[in-house]
């Protein structure tokens, strides 16, 4: 059930849609993507506000599943397009950096891991997700990951959950997403997040929307609305079509 704040939803205006993607417009762990019926509203609302996806999954793929945004903040915030623009942190420039994150890579070897690699726009490694949900336990290759990131300089993002992330520069979604706001001359938002990493950006929004999931019971961050993750769709039709 949704649950709604006191606030007449209503009365607000923005001008923006921000989402992040994994356990929010797409479930975790999914490949199937966006559901159709969720595409279906979104490309509705492309016509009444600007959509922006602020995710830590690198550009290319989020171009690939959501193509028809006006933005990307991609990388947990380490790069983005934004309409014709692309921008970058500058540590995504320092070779030495992909390289120690390329080793970082090959130190995380367990077959019950799950890597996902962040990639930049010209192909450098710029970020490494890893799971180790499947493992039982936290394998030791991860303490020795952690250990050789610190040595290289390297930025490790923890969540509360069997998850690290490692990036070549220090960012995050909502300092990517202030040059999306600049860039689209847009100053009031509405944001859809899940996770840990969209904490700051829901805080900083005219609208917040935490989306719950079953990844993310031990969050309880103060936001205008909390929907659950099937009823996105039905939640977007209903308070944001007009």
């Amino acid at each position: 059930m949704t649950e709604l704040s006191v606030i007449d939803m209503d009365r607000e205006e923005v001008e923006a849609l921000v989402f992040d993607y994994d356990g929010t417009l797409s479930p975790i762990g999914s490949e199937a993507g966006v559901s159709r019926e969720l595409l279906d509203i979104l490309n509705l609302l492309k016509n009444m506000y600007k959509l922006i996806v602020a995710s830590t999954r690198d550009c290319r793929f989020l171009m690939e599943k959501i193509g028809f945004f006006d933005a990307f903040v991609c990388s947990n915030g380490l790069e983005a397009i934004i309409g014709d623009v692309v921008v970058h942190k500058k540590g995504v420039l320092q070779i030495e950096r992909t390289k120690k994150l390329e080793e970082l890579k090959k130190m995380a070897d367990e077959e019950c891991l799950k890597v996902e690699e962040k990639m930049s726009l010209d192909g450098k490694l710029i970020g490494l997700g890893i799971s180790w949900r499947r493992c039982g336990e936290k394998p030791n290759c991860i303490d020795e990951i952690i250990r050789e990131a610190i040595r290289g300089e390297l930025v490790i993002e923890w969540y509360q959950r069997p998850f690290v992330e490692v990036y070549v520069d220090k960012a995050g979604k909502m300092e990517g997403l202030k040059i999306a706001n600049a860039i689209l001359n847009i100053e009031r938002f509405a944001y859809f997040g899940d996770s840990e990493s969209d904490l700051e950006s829901l805080k900083n929004a005219s609208i917040s929307v935490f989306v719950r999931n079953s990844y993310n019971s031990h969050l309880n961050p103060p936001t205008t609305y909390t929907v659950n993750e099937g009823e996105l769709s039905s939640f977007l039709a209903k308070k944001f079509a007009r």
